[in-house]
């Protein structure tokens, strides 16, 4: 449904806009009486028109790219990430944060597929997140090529890694400003 107040669509459960928090309530859009003159009455097959558009029929809910998005973040993405914990296990560092970035991506995903209030906040979270580890992993492979002294297998790997999640972060964070059905699936875009 849509607010009354700054028109920004809402779930159909909420009782306040996730835009401006006024109170969303359902009003019917009649125009005023006017003072001399009494109003004529509707006609029987005529229904009133709802200003919210509580049956809107544009894409809603998760489906479509969000459902894409939503199957490599909570599915994928983790079965990866230890993976490569398992692979690790005598590094401490890379294991939690394997584990830490899993939990990341579950409650994210969690967050997006029960349409929670916080899950734009938890999409924009998993992607700071995202680009610091993406930096990372790139400063790591410049720095270790640069103690190989030229080998450029050593740390290409960890550039590599780290620009296709910068590029990875660079779509997913256009499609949550962009998406109209992530609008109206949680009120708002990025």
């Amino acid at each position: 449904m849509f607010c009354g107040h700054c028109g920004k669509p809402n779930p159909d459960t909420s009782t306040h806009c996730a835009s401006c928090g006024k109170e969303i309530q359902v009003a019917l859009n009649m125009a005023p009486a006017a003072a001399a003159a009494p109003a004529p009455a509707p006609a029987a097959s005529q229904a009133p028109v709802l200003t919210n558009l509580e049956n809107y029929s544009g894409p809603k809910g998760v489906g479509g790219w969000l459902l894409l998005f939503w199957i490599g973040t909570t599915i994928l993405t983790p079965i990866m990430l230890l993976m490569e914990a398992s692979r690790n296990l005598d590094n401490m560092i890379v294991v939690g944060m394997d584990i830490g970035l899993t939990a990341l991506a579950v409650t994210t995903g969690i967050f997006l597929w029960t349409r929670n209030r916080n899950a734009l906040a938890m999409v924009r979270a998993y992607f700071i997140t995202q680009l610091v580890i993406a930096g990372l992993s790139i400063v790591g492979g410049v720095m270790t090529d640069r103690a190989a002294q030229g080998s450029a297998q050593i740390g290409s790997s960890g550039i590599f890694q780290g620009i296709r999640t910068l590029i990875m972060v660079a779509i997913w964070w256009t499609y949550f400003k962009q998406s109209e059905r992530v609008e109206l699936t949680y009120g708002r875009n990025l």
